[in-house]
């Protein structure tokens, strides 16, 4: 298939994927959230052998690594890569923390307002708008909850998508990325390293920042293979015979012939099939707003009110159904009073440089 329309929004499916890896996280958490403990059927388990939840994730620093790659090599300077990375991700996230602090927290602490503002939790909680390590609990907060009294667990993968744009710049400022080849060479050499390394690296701890490469190599390798597929765009064919590689691939992994990392290359393969599908076109999909950052921000503090409060613990098909009507208006605020505000800033910036 011809993928040189690359990531124009009106010619490919990524609007339609951000949303479905969004809703992803958020039924896995459904069942977190209401019954601390994962689905008893999920798909992405059977399919992949991760949770719902952890294939959004992936999912979204796949599509990060393609698009993320594409904008650093049409960057107009290194400044203005790094400005446009940040727009896309503070000002929704310093938004979202303020208001866990000062409207969530003041409203349902169990402590004192005095206790509630001089505890090192709530400190702690609003340095997450430095989004380095981040923090997940506010004295006083859903304590009796069933996953316990975290505010905002979908937090955690902030830093390492950030992360991962701070390497594309590194790597570019050394003209790493300027050969695709010498990407492939890192990339076979990190996947080399973590499947007879695994231990060792996961040892690995940035300090000051607090990135532990534990959590980190995982997503990091998905995000490095989704940069690889746009670095060979148009070497890449979509089509039957590659989807049945996939399927074999993804087969020897679930019956344990091969270690489970060889699904890093499948799981974008199959992303970038729908992404730029012929046939299902879902082009328009974010016409009225790209509420998927919304949605993972949001989705979680939503559905902790919502076993908080809920007179009767609902079934999990209906926190599910509930967690999707009470979070959608959150994502639309987030979208059209936030980042979308913030991101109009990209042209203004681009102005300013000489």
């Amino acid at each position: 298939m011809e993928t040189s329309a690359l990531s124009s929004r009106t010619s490919n499916n990524f609007d339609f994927i951000r949303i479905a890896a969004a809703s992803f996280v958020l039924i896995g958490h459904s069942s977190d959230v209401l019954l601390n403990k994962p689905l008893l059927w999920d798909p992405g388990k059977i399919i992949f052998g991760f949770s719902m939840q952890s294939l959004g994730v992936l999912i979204f620093f796949i599509i990060s690594g393609y698009l993320v790659t594409s904008s650093f090599e049409n960057k107009k300077s290194l400044s203005i890569f790094i400005i446009n990375r940040m727009l896309r991700i503070f000002p929704a996230l310093i938004v979202v923390v303020l208001l866990s602090v000062f409207v969530l927290g003041t409203v349902l602490t169990t402590v004192s307002m005095h206790e509630y503002f001089n505890s090192q939790f709530t400190k702690h909680y609003l340095q997450n708008m430095t989004l380095y390590r981040m923090y997940y609990y506010l004295p006083g907060i859903f304590e009796t909850n069933p996953i316990g009294p975290s505010v905002n667990a979908s937090l955690w993968t902030l830093p390492y998508e950030f992360t991962c744009y701070i390497y594309i710049a590194l790597a570019g400022m050394a003209a790493l990325l300027n050969n695709k080849w010498v990407s492939l060479t890192l990339f076979v050499i990190y996947f080399s390293a973590y499947i007879f390394f695994q231990d060792e690296i996961d040892r690995i701890v940035i300090p000051i920042i607090g990135i532990d490469f534990k959590t980190f190599f995982i997503p990091f390798l998905y995000f490095l293979a989704g940069s690889l597929y746009y670095k060979f765009r148009f070497s890449i064919s979509y089509n039957f015979w590659g989807l049945l590689i996939c399927g074999a691939i993804a087969v020897l992994v679930k019956t344990g012939y091969l270690h489970h990392q060889f699904l890093i290359p499948v799981l974008p393969y199959l992303v970038f099939t729908f992404a730029f599908s012929s046939v299902v076109k879902l082009y328009h999909f974010a016409r009225f707003g790209d509420f998927s950052y919304g949605l993972y921000l949001y989705a979680f503090p939503v559905q902790q009110l919502i076993v908080y409060f809920a007179p009767v613990k609902p079934d999990l098909w209906m926190m599910i159904v509930l967690s999707f009507v009470f979070t959608l208006p959150f994502a639309v605020f987030s979208w059209h009073l936030v980042e979308k505000r913030a991101l109009s800033f990209k042209h203004k910036f681009v102005k300013m440089t000489p």
